[in-house]
Order: C-alpha cells, then sequence, then structure tokens
C-alpha cells in the first residue's frame, strides 16, 4: 500500500500554487476560484498570491475532467475538497460554484469523502444540500482557533452555530485549533475552550502550529506581528511541545474523549474509519498522540509491517 501524498509534498513550500487540481498532503484540492477577502494573517495562501477579490479561474466543468483524470484520484476513495488552496469555499461569490460542483460530482455517483472547509456560516440551503447528497461523503472543517481579532478577523460565533446544526444533521465536523503561537491563544482558558467547543459538536479536534514564509511574514508584520522566532519554514506546522502537552493534559483532566490529532489526514481516516491513507502511523513518534481512539490505533496497527 503507497501513501497518499508523497513525502516531498511536506517540504515543498510552493506546494499551494492555484492550480486546478492541487495535490495536497491529505486530499484532492479542486480550485476552480483564486482570491479571498477573510484577511487572516497567518493565512499560507500568502505564499503564492495577494488578492483580496475572489475571481474565478475554471468553470466547474473544467474542474471535473482535472480531477477526473488526475493520475491521484481514485473513485470513491481519495478525500476530495475544494478551494481549499484557493479562497473560503463558501464567500458569497464562490458558494453557488462550490456546491454546483459538490451536485455535479455527486450526481455521477462518487461516494469519496468529500471534505468542504470554511470559516463562513452555512445557510439552510447549504445544509439542506449536504444533507440530501446521494453518494458524496462530507465532513466538514472550520477553525476554531480563538486568535486575536487584529490576526484572524472573522468572529468565532458563526462558526459554533454551524458546528450545532451539523451535529444535528449528523454531517462529521473537525475542528481545527490552528495555528496555535505562544502568547496568541495558549492560554489554559483558550485551550478549554477549544477542546470543550470541539468535545460538544466534532468528530474530532486537529491541532498544529503556524507556517512561516517570507509573505506570511510580511503580512503578520502590517498587523504588527514580527515573530522572530520563527524561521522560514513553510513546510512546517510544528506545535510547540509544552503546548502541546498543556492541550494533551487539559484534555485528560476535563475528562474528554473527541480524538485530538496532528494530522487532517487521521481525522478523515478515523471519521472513515480506515487506516491512516498516508501512512503516518509508520513514524508515531513525529504523528501519533495519546489521543488516538483506540479503534484508530487498532485500524493502523494492521499496516504496520
Amino acid at each position: 500500500m503507497a501513501a497518499f501524498s508523497d513525502e516531498s509534498l511536506y517540504r515543498n513550500s510552493m506546494m499551494f500554487e492555484g492550480e486546478v487540481i492541487e495535490h495536497l498532503t491529505s486530499w484532492l484540492s479542486v480550485n476552480p476560484y483564486k482570491g479571498c477577502s477573510l484577511k487572516c494573517a497567518y493565512c499560507f495562501r500568502a505564499n503564492w498570491y495577494q488578492s483580496d477579490k475572489p475571481f474565478q479561474l475554471y468553470s466547474e466543468e473544467e474542474c471535473l475532467e482535472a480531477l477526473l483524470k488526475h493520475k491521484a484520484f481514485v473513485p470513491n476513495i481519495t478525500p476530495i475538497s475544494i478551494n481549499n488552496s484557493s479562497t473560503d469555499a463558501l464567500l458569497p461569490q464562490v458558494r453557488k460554484s462550490t456546491f454546483r460542483f459538490i451536485n455535479m460530482l455527486d450526481e455521477l455517483g462518487y461516494s469519496n469523502p468529500f471534505i468542504l472547509i470554511s470559516k463562513l456560516a452555512l445557510t439552510k440551503n447549504d445544509l439542506s444540500a449536504l444533507e440530501n447528497l446521494h453518494a458524496l461523503r462530507p465532513i466538514f472543517f472550520t477553525s476554531f482557533s480563538l486568535l486575536p481579532k487584529h490576526i484572524e478577523p472573522m468572529p468565532v460565533s458563526i462558526r459554533i452555530k454551524n458546528l450545532a446544526r451539523l451535529k444535528s444533521a449528523n454531517i462529521p465536523a473537525v475542528l481545527y485549533f490552528r495555528p496555535i503561537v505562544k502568547d496568541w491563544n495558549d492560554s489554559d482558558e483558550i485551550i478549554k475552550k477549544a477542546l470543550q467547543v470541539g468535545q460538544d459538536y466534532c468528530n474530532a479536534i486537529c491541532i498544529g502550529g503556524l507556517r512561516m514564509s517570507p509573505e506570511i511574514r510580511a503580512e503578520l508584520q502590517k498587523v504588527g506581528e514580527k515573530l522572530d522566532e520563527f524561521p522560514d519554514e513553510f513546510d512546517q506546522k510544528k506545535i510547540d511541545n509544552a503546548i502541546e502537552n498543556r492541550i494533551l493534559a487539559l484534555h485528560q483532566k476535563l475528562g474528554l474523549d473527541v480524538p485530538v490529532f496532528k494530522h487532517s489526514s487521521c481525522a478523515v481516516s478515523f471519521i472513515t474509519k480506515q487506516q491512516n491513507y498516508n501512512l503516518l502511523f509508520k513514524n508515531p513518534e513525529n504523528n501519533c498522540l495519546v489521543t488516538c481512539p483506540p479503534s484508530q490505533q487498532a485500524l493502523c496497527n494492521k499496516g504496520i509491517v
């Protein structure tokens, strides 16, 4: 069994180039649009473009054709996302295209996991569309990092509403508690709140640190954040060990059972009940946490030879 993502993807600082299909580390991202108006200062998209006006690069038909021809696409298996590396899939200018593509793929009968990532509100129509999919298996990811407003201006209250509605609809959801940066959002109070929201509404939590590149550094400096201690290592999202240990300790102290993972592929694998498709279990010291459920550990252990 080969890993979905070659290890070189983790080192490639130009992995987000705005291609119609981007082979990311955890899924294939379909990118019909480019440009985002949310103004998150830490956003990795600054590494390859700066635009706050979403515009369409490719039609949904072109995206579908490119996806089905992509060498990494396996029908009913490969995780798919949309506008992951180019914009927010639920921006007003983008939403119609997002759901048109989802429906086109669903109508063809593909049952791939489909990852929808957004910080914006799901409308009733959006939720209905996800509930009524016949084949695709939707998983909703949202950032809930409780960052200072000058770094992430978007309010988090709408994200809690999204998660509550998704839970009521039995649509799996994953909470991104990242980036976690010392003195931004590493207090025990913030950690407890993020963990509790994940416990109350989500199937899993993913934690991680901050990507850094000259472009991201420039955006952070515009809002008064220098972060000289972070090297320009775009491929790294490593979280400070002391912060990670506090997260795990608080998770245990609070008596929570929501899984906490380091990698998106771990969350997708857990939700879809399969061993990690990037074979991360072969390097448990760097990839696995004690909060990985025994059921998932058993699945992954079957792949260790």
